[in-house]
C-alpha cells in the first residue's frame, strides 16, 4: 500500500522532474498555488480528488511540454532544458 506521503513526495518530485512551475500544476489542477506548496511540504493533508488531479494536470502538462520542445527542435528553436 502507498502511503499518503509517498504520494505527496511523488508529486513534487515528477513536477521537478518535468520542469514545471507549481504555479502552472496548480491552476491546470483547479487549486491555489499556495495549496499546492503546503501539499507538497507535507503541511495539510490532500483530498483524494485533490492528488488525482494534480497527478492529472502534471501528466498532461509535461505531456504538452515535451511535444512543444520536439516541435520547436524540429523548427530549429532554441529548446530550454
Amino acid at each position: 500500500m502507498i502511503s499518503l506521503l509517498q504520494t505527496v513526495t511523488d508529486i513534487k518530485r515528477k513536477r521537478l522532474a518535468a520542469g514545471l512551475p507549481a504555479y502552472l500544476v496548480a491552476n491546470k489542477a483547479n487549486i491555489r498555488a499556495n495549496r499546492l506548496s503546503y501539499i507538497e511540504r507535507g503541511l495539510v493533508r490532500p483530498k483524494p480528488e485533490e492528488l488525482s488531479r494534480i497527478e492529472r494536470a502534471i501528466e498532461e502538462l509535461a505531456r504538452l511540454k515535451q511535444e512543444m520542445d520536439r516541435l520547436a527542435a524540429e523548427l530549429g528553436w532554441p529548446v530550454q532544458p
